[in-house]
């Protein structure tokens, strides 16, 4: 970006600035134009002066040439005392001969020893001038003169003097027309300006520039005034959309209270709505878990006056069942999360209760429980945890005779984002080819296939060494 020495200069002082330099160039311009002329025609003249000399000693010279009269030339040149600016004269005969030669005091004999016969030329502020010497149409000699320029510098050194000194005056005389001059513009500006700084600092608009001329000046500032005006009636307007827009926010802020203190006292009543249907959901399964424990007790106790082992066996199968249900709803009584049930820590819970039945069994059979972080709804756990105990039983009653030992394997896990696959495997003696699932006359295995059909499952059976149940089922 170009550098501006006058761009934060006030008004006054750019009008004064431009006044004076405005008249300073022009006498600059005029000056520089009149020295230049001087200059040209103080050597056009000085160059006909010097030739008109050279030509008189030309012709005064002839019959000294003639007679070979060199103290006759010498005397002729003699008279060049006068002329004190001229440095050296020479008479040169035929030939370029030296003749005669005038030497000022203070200069070098110094001459060419040739010379054209007529030449002028400018060299090292001197001006040097041949002519020649004619006898009857004949070139007998040349005269040689070498004039310095002092006389010009010193001329031109008055005149930067006298240019110095105009300049000064016409400077000081243009500073106090301007002074004096500047204000017709700069005071309605001025005026403007404070006026637009008196605006924008009491942020009134109604106040208004003064006019006092009808040139530009008063143009602009009736263009300002017509646009406080405009922001004036603007100002105006936009007061009265704020207040409007603030009665328009106070009562949609009352609105909104009421709106929210209206959902304050729907959401507590909703909150102690679902904490009371929580406790009621809790105490529905506490109590379903106590009736189904009491089912199991009677269950017991009646077991207790069974010698018939078959039937014993029966009211122990019956009793594990309840307590696999009954499990079921106090894992969802003591969580927090009333619909859904943590899969993982009832299996662990469920293998525990089957140990109090079957420990003799356990003793020769160990169970191996990989069940990852599952959580199934009561819908789904109730019948999933039925199935892990009917198969389970059904290893430990028929998988392992004669005391022989081997593992169970129960495994549960996430196939994909929602369905679940249990798998309970054995691997002892396996199921018969003759054994028909889908026809199959004992209790256990028609209720695996009746519960999977509850889980809208599909169970596979992979009999080789040892028997697999696969149960798949969405979540």
């Amino acid at each position: 970006m170009p550098f501006h020495p006058f761009k934060n200069l006030s008004i006054k002082r750019k009008l004064t600035v431009i006044n004076q330099l405005t008249t300073a160039i022009a006498l600059l311009v005029a000056l520089t134009a009149f020295i230049v002329y001087e200059s040209l025609t103080f050597r056009n003249t000085l160059q006909k002066e010097l030739a008109t000399n050279a030509e008189i000693i030309g012709n005064n010279s002839t019959a000294a040439l003639t007679f070979d009269e060199q103290k006759t030339a010498e005397e002729i040149l003699s008279a060049l005392r006068t002329e004190k600016h001229v440095v050296s004269a020479c008479i040169y005969a035929k030939n370029d001969r030296i003749f005669a030669t005038y030497i000022r005091k203070d200069a070098k004999p110094e001459f060419p020893r040739t010379v054209p016969a007529e030449s002028q030329k400018f060299i090292n502020n001197t001006l040097v001038l041949t002519r020649p010497i004619f006898l009857e149409n004949d070139l007998i000699g040349k005269v040689y003169m070498k004039y310095d320029l002092m006389e010009m510098r010193s001329r031109f050194s008055r005149y930067a003097v006298i240019v110095l000194g105009v300049i000064l005056i016409s400077s000081l005389i243009s500073l106090a027309a301007a002074t004096r001059l500047q204000r017709m513009i700069s005071k309605p500006i001025l005026h403007l300006a404070d006026t637009a700084y008196t605006v924008s600092l009491k942020n009134d608009y109604t106040i208004r520039a003064r006019k006092e001329t009808e040139d530009e000046v008063g143009q602009l500032i009736d263009g300002f005034n017509e646009m406080l005006s405009q922001m004036q009636d603007r100002d105006q307007e936009l007061i009265k959309a704020q207040e409007n827009l603030e009665k328009r926010v106070q009562e949609r802020t009352k609105e909104l209270k009421q709106e929210i203190f209206e959902r304050i006292r729907i959401e507590h009543m909703l909150r102690e709505s679902l904490k009371e249907k929580e406790v009621l959901l809790k105490e529905i399964h506490h109590r379903v878990k106590n009736n189904l424990q009491v089912i199991s007790s009677l269950l017991y106790l009646q077991s207790k006056k069974i010698k018939n082992q078959p039937a014993l066996e029966m009211f122990v199968e019956s009793q594990n069942r309840i307590r696999s249900m009954a499990l079921i709803h106090e894992k969802l009584y003591q969580s927090d999360d009333m619909v859904h049930i943590d899969f993982s820590e009832y299996i662990h819970s469920l293998i525990g209760h089957l140990s109090n039945s079957y420990g003799d069994k356990l003793v020769d059979v160990k169970i191996n429980m990989l069940v990852e972080d599952v959580k199934l709804s009561i819908d789904k756990g109730i019948p999933c945890a039925l199935i892990v105990n009917e198969l389970v039983v059904n290893a430990l009653k028929y998988a392992f005779p004669n005391e022989r030992r081997g593992e169970i394997t129960i495994r549960i896990s996430r196939d994909g984002n929602r369905s679940v696959v249990l798998s309970v495997a054995d691997n002892g003696v396996g199921i018969p080819h003759t054994v028909d699932l889908a026809n199959s006359e004992t209790l256990g295995l028609q209720l695996v296939k009746h519960l999977s059909q509850q889980l809208k499952g599909r169970i596979d059976i992979q009999n080789g060494q040892g028997t697999n149940f696969l149960i798949t089922f969405q979540a």
